[in-house]
């Protein structure tokens, strides 16, 4: 039987009343001699509430225990095909959750690619416009220097440094590029060795003639 936690524990605590009133009624029964025994022996005192037929009734702890664990045992089994269905739904999730993490690391990886490249391309354009304005700005001395509008000294120095400054740039330009066409080549291949596609209903043997099957002699 099954009792709430108020009605438990007015049942536990009528039960000890009871069981008080019970033992206080043998102890009045009791002489001096058995009171002055009671008094220095707890095993007196354990047989007589032991005896109460309140106390006799009650189940005992270990077979409170059996019942207690029977009763989890049966908790447990009934609950296995759902704890069964939340790890099945707990793996679902991760593995959802590891494709997205690998999708999201192979976009990464993509897109750094792409900016790399970007990134190259426009350092590239970037050197080549710095590399022509040098080279503008120097024949522009070269322009002034021969219409006699600078002296040589006002033209030699700066024509040469400007000049200088140019081709370095030149150079790292053409490195630039060169290494945009490394990075592009594979992708060149790829699209280069990529079969073709036959079109639905174009016969796939060779639209040549078989040479051996013919003699020109």
């Amino acid at each position: 039987r099954m009792f709430g936690a108020n009605s438990t524990s007015v049942s536990y605590e009528n039960v000890v009343e009871v069981c008080i009133s019970s033992a206080m009624s043998q102890i009045r029964n009791l002489g001096s001699d058995q009171l002055q025994e009671l008094l220095y022996s707890d095993e007196k005192l354990d047989a007589i509430i032991g005896a109460l037929p309140q106390v006799r009734s009650l189940p005992s702890e270990k077979e409170t225990d059996l019942a207690q664990n029977k009763s989890l045992a049966e908790w447990n089994l009934s609950q296995q095909p759902r704890l069964e269905q939340l790890k099945k739904q707990v793996k679902e999730k991760y593995d959802k959750v590891n494709e997205l993490a690998q999708g999201l690391t192979s976009s990464q990886s993509q897109f750094a690619q792409i900016s790399n490249g970007r990134s190259l391309e426009v350092a590239s354009n970037l050197m080549q416009v710095a590399m022509r304005e040098m080279d503008e700005e120097a024949d522009e001395l070269a322009i002034q220097f021969k219409d006699k509008e600078i002296d040589y000294v006002s033209f030699c120095k700066p024509f040469l440094s400007k000049k200088n400054l140019a081709h370095k740039r030149k150079v790292k330009a053409d490195r630039l590029t060169e290494m945009l066409q490394r990075e592009d080549q594979p992708n060149r291949l790829e699209a280069f060795t990529r079969p073709i596609s036959m079109p639905s209903g174009v016969p796939s043997a060779a639209p040549y003639p078989d040479i051996s099957r013919h003699s020109f002699w």
